[in-house]
């Protein structure tokens, strides 16, 4: 348990820091678990190390440094708009666009293993992440530190369970990139199909209504067989 106010590394089971005395802040399990399709009687994977980027990281800096009074307020917000930009842009483009691939993934058996665990790691990892924003925001608002120590973790945690997916991803991008091409391939036969069985019954009803309205104008093709039996007679 890493002090986020003095660095110091404590037990695991410590509520307080043996150094400066600051709350230390663990994974709490509050989030509705059931808004990440949790399936009973399955284990899922979780981010067994920390993944670094430089806007996350330099978000965990500015508040050790606010903790230290070496940084100010403004500091802190610049930082967290740049945590906030890098999310937003996530959350309404990458995110959504793997999520829906993944779900067809999902109704497959061959991938459905695959798809469950990766849109469970996007979920969580979009939901901490949403969490730790909200609590550095009113942070900004109210100066509680706490709430800073708080949303600095949940960034943090929001931040491995993203990268952990992206990186599974990543080593299965030629699966997905192949199934992708399989997948428009299928559906523009499917479309082909349609259109020619649409094409066929609507000649089959011009043909049909002709025959309506021009009985004796319709002459019946004869079979080989009734031709032959006509001949014999």
């Amino acid at each position: 348990m890493l002090c986020v106010k003095c660095g110091q590394d404590n037990p695991l089971d410590a509520n307080e820091c043996e150094k400066c005395g600051a709350l230390l802040v663990r994974e709490e399990n509050d989030q509705d678990e059931s808004l990440l399709d949790i399936e009973s009687g399955f284990s899922y994977l979780y981010p067994e190390r920390m993944y670094i980027n430089p806007v996350t990281f330099n978000m965990v800096k500015t508040a050790f440094e606010y903790s230290n009074q070496k940084a100010e307020k403004d500091d802190v917000a610049l930082a967290f708009e740049a945590v906030k930009k890098r999310f937003n842009a996530l959350d309404q483009e990458i995110i959504p666009d793997m999520l829906e691939t993944l779900y067809e993934y999902k109704l497959e058996d061959v991938s459905k293993e695959y798809a469950r665990q990766m849109m469970y790691l996007l979920k969580k990892g979009s939901n901490l992440s949403k969490e730790g924003i909200g609590k550095i925001e009113n942070f900004l608002a109210t100066e509680e530190f706490d709430r800073l120590v708080e949303g600095v973790f949940r960034v943090q945690e929001g931040n491995d369970y993203l990268n952990l997916a992206g990186e599974l991803i990543k080593a299965n991008l030629q699966f997905l990139q192949e199934e992708i091409c399989r997948r428009k391939l299928a559906s523009r036969a499917d479309e082909f199909q349609a259109k020619m069985k649409d094409a066929q019954e609507a000649q089959e009803a011009r043909e049909a209504k002709f025959r309506e309205e021009n009985p004796d104008a319709y002459i019946q093709s004869k079979t080989a067989e009734e031709v032959m039996l006509t001949d014999d007679e």
